[in-house]
């Protein structure tokens, strides 16, 4: 199925009134638990547009998990899809609650029905809070870190100064939404550039390959462990050709590397053009991120002729405080700060190494019913992160 700009539009109005028949108003906490899919990018966008503040959980935790955070944020309505419908119903009984399954029948006849010409939306502040996302973040147990319209746009505005996400670009989102990286990198940045978004059928890298090819993919977001994966599934092909096919293949590439580090000229798509035929002629790049990228992967994948970046964030700063681009990229590290967020090494040691503290409009106004971590974590306008680094003499990260 394809929407265009128009027909989302559509869709999201017809849903905001309806949600509104359900006495969905202005910060009314929403719990959004379901698996990626329109129903949830729909979801998101009417709640925004109403001024609902929304709670993506992931479907996949343990009862008690679910009934742990809907205790904490204490949800008006829970949203959920036919496939997680009969457990989370079950769910929001036992916690008093109302659950709404969004991709069924019933919501499609009525958002059929529904005339989407003049519906009014709410006009948020920069102050108010647009999402609750849960994590484990700089602490042992998930806390609900608040982010504002203000943080999530700052954010968007930050990585769009960096031009390298185009409207012309096409993002396959694989990653599961509930978490602050895909959310924004899959959805939130692309929508807001004017770019497409594909949304895979599953994991299976047949299915994420096949997608790719299909819908002309050209930037895959995704985590390490995928790009370990690839980076085995790719390796398997070439240890398939005989012995000395394998030494020429690999001279070759040697060859090509120097090149590319050197003069810029990438000549490994030609000499491995079965393995970047499986990425489709449009194909771009490969972005990483929450968590550290091996250094052995990004550098094979380099040596293959990809372009495969690596970032850095947490939920709390929107998420994105630091990106290694095309044009700056070292590998091994985790890039440079993006515009208009501010890094700086806490106490570093003799090494240079210390606390990595971050500063910006992308920073959250804080964790929900906990003033005490807020004040702990928040000082002076700059978070402390919890996390270890440094900044070379270059300026990366």
């Amino acid at each position: 199925r394809s929407l265009s700009y128009r027909d989302l539009f559509r869709e999201v109005n017809a849903l905001t009134v309806i949600l509104k028949k359900y006495a969905i108003a202005k910060n009314d906490r929403v719990a959004l638990i379901m698996h990626n899919s329109l129903s949830w990018i729909e979801a998101f966008l009417a709640c925004t547009q109403i001024g609902a503040i929304i709670i993506p959980i992931n479907p996949g935790l343990e009862q008690k998990e679910i009934y742990s955070l809907l205790s904490h944020c204490e949800p008006k309505i829970i949203f959920t899809d036919e496939k997680n419908a009969p457990r989370i119903q079950a769910i929001a009984n036992e916690s008093a609650l109302k659950a709404l399954v969004l991709d069924c029948e019933n919501i499609r006849k009525q958002k059929e029905q529904i005339n989407t010409d003049a519906i009014g939306e709410e006009k948020n502040k920069n102050t108010d809070v647009a999402c609750i996302i849960y994590t484990s973040g700089t602490t042992a147990s998930p806390k609900g870190v608040q982010l504002t319209h203000e943080n999530l746009l700052a954010n968007i505005i930050s990585l769009q100064k960096l031009h390298f996400i185009l409207p012309e670009d096409r993002i396959i989102c694989l990653l599961p939404l509930y978490h602050a990286y895909p959310l924004m990198a899959s959805f939130l940045l692309p929508l807001l550039t004017g770019a497409s978004i594909s949304l895979s059928p599953s994991l299976d890298q047949k299915d994420i390959l096949h997608c790719i090819q299909q819908t002309d993919v050209t930037i895959l977001v995704g985590v390490p462990r995928l790009f370990g994966l690839l980076k085995e599934r790719i390796k398997k092909g070439i240890h398939q050709l005989s012995f000395s096919r394998q030494r020429l293949l690999a001279a070759i590439l040697e060859i090509s590397l120097w090149l590319r580090r050197g003069f810029n000229i990438n000549c490994a798509p030609f000499i491995l053009a079965e393995v970047h035929k499986q990425f489709g002629p449009k194909f771009r790049c490969l972005i990483s991120g929450g968590a550290k990228l091996d250094e052995e992967v990004a550098r094979q994948f380099y040596t293959w002729g990809f372009t495969l970046l690596e970032g850095y964030g947490l939920t709390e700063t929107s998420p994105a405080i630091s990106f290694n681009t095309p044009a700056k990229c070292k590998i091994g590290s985790a890039g440079l700060p993006i515009p208009d967020v501010s890094v700086q090494i806490h106490q570093p040691d003799e090494s240079g190494c210390g606390e990595i503290v971050v500063k910006g409009k992308n920073v959250t106004i804080g964790y929900y019913k906990d003033q005490a971590l807020t004040t702990q974590r928040i000082k002076n306008s700059w978070f402390f992160t919890g996390d270890i680094g440094r900044l070379d003499r270059h300026g990366f990260l």
